[in-house]
């Protein structure tokens, strides 16, 4: 019963009065993406790679509400099962705890995605670490159902999910996005008139981040405590940083991409954490100033 308190209970406490807060505080903003994805449950065909992203327009069509429950309910819960996907590593209760609080300082995956109207990114790592954590489990059926849902989502997510667990079953996720790259046809037009972007997507990453690559501040501070572990480097870590940071060279967006090595980072950063200093270490993440990017 103890170990159920500190694995799901109080992160799900937690994690629920910071979203509250974090939505209290500042408020929901609309990105260029929340349009399209907007539009698409309103049946828009959307431009590549937006057109592979079809679920969540699915199930929410143009429902704010929808939208709402759905991608705050994913933010609610990721917390939750980044304990669950600890317990599942063998990390003892009380530092699953403290590794889903280090999750919600992590501006890029929960800032960001609990702050945003109608993006998917969130519910996406949501089916990403519940896939890697079924792997754990030993439930493979279940893992390689999240990890389509989660390719149904964004069609990066089976990536993450099998570096998360190193597992190359969670790649079977690619099965819906290579049906959805078949049947689906993207629109040659993009909404917001973003074609010359969005149709060169190395020479945009490259533009949008010259001057960035080598920024501290930019490209390594916004993880907070979370760097320490890099002291624990292992090469699952290695891999899943350097597949993180290889999105920044096809987009325009930064944080929110290369913070997607969260589960094998944090994994390795509480091990080297030592229990007794872990209160006022999630203090001092929270407190991060470079919180401030997160997009």
């Amino acid at each position: 019963m103890s170990e159920l308190v500190f694995v799901a209970a109080l992160p799900l406490i937690i994690s629920s009065a910071y979203y509250w807060l974090l939505n209290v505080d500042t408020g929901r903003a609309l990105y260029p993406d929340s349009h399209r994805y907007f539009a698409a449950g309103g049946g828009e065909r959307l431009h590549k790679p937006f057109h592979l992203r079809w679920l969540l327009p699915f199930v929410c069509r143009q429902s704010p509400r929808l939208w709402k429950w759905v991608t705050g309910g994913a933010m609610v819960l990721l917390p939750v099962m980044m304990s669950v996907y600890l317990y599942e590593q063998g990390v003892e209760p009380k530092k699953c705890l403290v590794g889903a609080c280090l999750l919600l300082g992590l501006p890029g995956i929960i800032r960001m995605n609990a702050l945003a109207e109608y993006l998917l990114d969130g519910t996406a790592l949501l089916f990403m670490l519940t896939s890697a954590t079924c792997f754990l489990a030993g439930n493979v059926p279940l893992g390689i159902a999240f990890s389509c849902l989660g390719g149904m989502t964004k069609e990066s997510t089976p990536i993450f999910a099998a570096l998360a667990c190193w597992n190359p079953l969670a790649l079977l996720g690619f099965v819906p996005v290579i049906a959805a790259a078949l049947i689906r046809k993207p629109n040659p037009v993009d909404m917001l008139g973003g074609e010359v972007i969005l149709s060169h997507p190395f020479q945009t990453g490259i533009q949008f981040h010259r001057g960035r690559w080598f920024s501290l501040e930019f490209m390594l501070l916004p993880f907070g405590v979370c760097i320490l572990g890099l002291m624990h480097l292992s090469v699952p870590l290695i891999v899943m940083i350097v597949v993180s940071y290889a999105q920044l060279l096809v987009a325009t967006d930064s944080v929110r991409l290369y913070q997607w090595c969260f589960p094998l980072l944090i994994l390795a950063t509480v091990q080297v954490l030592p229990l007794e200093y872990s209160a006022i270490a999630i203090v001092m993440h929270w407190l991060n100033p470079y919180q401030k990017y997160y997009i």
